[in-house]
């Protein structure tokens, strides 16, 4: 279904946190014949929320492994004086 592709993790900056969208199967799939084995909501609903929990962990580990809180930005030496 390439679920996992339709992930979008970026900063929330105003909540100092990096913030997520989850992809989900939609609510039409039944209509759509989305995936020949979806047969009940139940099933969808899981999907869906697992996938919501996947970005809540991957989101909070971004957070506590990779965001380095104490770095100091250096602009490169490369670029133009603007003044």
């Amino acid at each position: 279904m390439d679920l996992f592709a339709g992930f979008d993790f970026f900063w929330d900056d105003f909540a100092d946190r990096v913030g997520y969208h989850a992809p989900g199967i939609p609510e039409d799939w039944q209509a759509r014949e989305y995936h020949p084995g979806l047969d009940t909501w139940g099933t969808v609903s899981s999907i869906n929320a697992e996938l919501t929990e996947f970005g809540q962990i991957v989101s909070v580990t971004l957070k506590e492994e990779y965001v380095d809180w104490e770095a100091e930005y250096e602009p490169p030496e490369d670029l133009p004086d603007f003044d």
